[in-house]
């Protein structure tokens, strides 16, 4: 499943996913969301030109934004990267952990948001996570929800072989 599927605009545009292990509350998704579309989308600049973004949370867990723009300058990156520290702070919440794996079992693909929304996610620190998939033959279901990707028209669910070529060195 690819994350243009869930933007408002469904052009190919820079994307960046933060993920919470903890599930966010409703007061931290509400403080999230007025932050960003009140105080930071506003005044969010790449090389002078206005950022037009989109903000989506997904599964309590993940924080999506895209640039609606293929291009973003290093200062506007910076920019977004030092407003999450911020708001991490102010939440008492970790945004920036990519050292845990997020993942589902689904016997099917998921197609539509409200699907998407619905599915329990679960973590695991990547060390574990290789030894469980390494270990067990029992992984056809699981699919991982890919927070490495940078573009809105990769797949952001994939199922746990796809992740492994991409991400998986055997040994």
């Amino acid at each position: 499943m690819k994350l243009v599927a869930f933007l408002s605009k469904q052009n190919i545009s820079r994307v960046f996913v933060f993920q919470s292990i903890n599930k966010l509350d409703i007061n931290h998704i509400e403080y999230i969301k007025n932050h960003f579309n009140n105080v930071f989308f506003p005044t969010w600049y790449s090389h002078q030109k206005k950022i037009f973004p989109d903000l989506v949370i997904l599964n309590s867990h993940f924080i999506i934004i895209s640039t609606n723009s293929l291009s973003i300058s290093g200062c506007g990156i910076d920019a977004l990267t030092r407003e999450i520290k911020k708001i991490a702070l102010d939440l008492g919440i970790d945004l920036l952990n990519r050292l845990q794996i997020p993942f589902c079992n689904m016997e099917i693909e998921k197609k539509s948001i409200l699907e998407i929304d619905r599915i329990d996610v679960k973590f695991l620190p990547y060390s574990n996570f290789i030894k469980q998939i390494k270990t067990s033959n029992k992984y056809n279901n699981i699919f991982v929800f890919n927070i490495n990707i940078t573009t809105s028209d990769q797949s952001w669910i994939i199922p746990i072989d796809n992740w492994k070529k991409l991400y998986c060195k055997e040994k």
